[in-house]
């Protein structure tokens, strides 16, 4: 269908998201890839197909802006997804949570606002959450849950927004975690004890 094996498309990103509605057909061929780190762009994106993989590389570090649409929920082998240290602002959508092979998600210094999902715990695959430094409310208890999500997560990243409550016991129940990094936010009460039973636990 598509006859050259690399296509290089500007678009804006509001097209761009639109294009992503037509992407499960082109999913079977080709890879969706973006080599677009410290670009200083403020609505385009350079998006390039080939046939290696699936993901979305290295779009941190841009200007792009407006809300992470929902249609980024349609992109089903996504494996990696950076967004880092751009202006999204808006919910982080839960539509994250129906892209079962995402296994990193950074979305570090952007605007997002709202809860966290609590949905992505579903994602079975995911290793590594990043979503520092936005303006993200609510309660760890609301993001964990009971626990049981989330059963291949290493890193968490949540530092740096408002989230407030106390640390549930229910931490201890991410086994595989690594890194739990929640600094700067308005957490109160003491340090659950249960954090000792997280036997991979070594940043803190």
């Amino acid at each position: 269908m598509l006859a050259e094996e690399n296509i290089l498309i500007l678009v804006s990103l509001f097209a761009f998201f639109q294009f992503l509605q037509v992407m499960p057909l082109i999913n079977q061929y080709y890879y969706v890839g973006f080599w677009l780190d410290s670009c200083s762009c403020s609505d385009t994106a350079s998006i390039q197909l080939s046939k290696f993989g699936h993901a979305l590389r290295n779009l941190r570090w841009n200007k792009l802006q407006d809300v992470l649409p929902p249609e980024i929920g349609e992109l089903k082998k996504l494996t990696h997804l950076y967004l880092s240290f751009n202006i999204f602002r808006g919910e982080i959508p839960v539509e994250l949570a129906n892209l079962p092979e995402l296994c990193y998600l950074y979305l570090h210094e952007n605007r997002f606002t709202g809860q966290i999902p609590p949905e992505l715990g579903s994602l079975k695959n995911l290793r590594h959450l990043d979503v520092g430094s936005n303006h993200l409310v609510g309660t760890l208890r609301d993001f964990i849950g009971n626990g049981n999500g989330f059963p291949s997560l290493r890193n968490l990243y949540l530092n740096n927004n408002d989230l407030t409550g106390v640390l549930p016991d229910q931490i201890a129940n991410l086994t595989n975690l690594e890194i739990l990094h929640l600094s700067n936010n308005r957490l109160i009460g003491s340090i659950s004890p249960k954090l000792v039973h997280i036997p991979r636990l070594t940043y803190l």
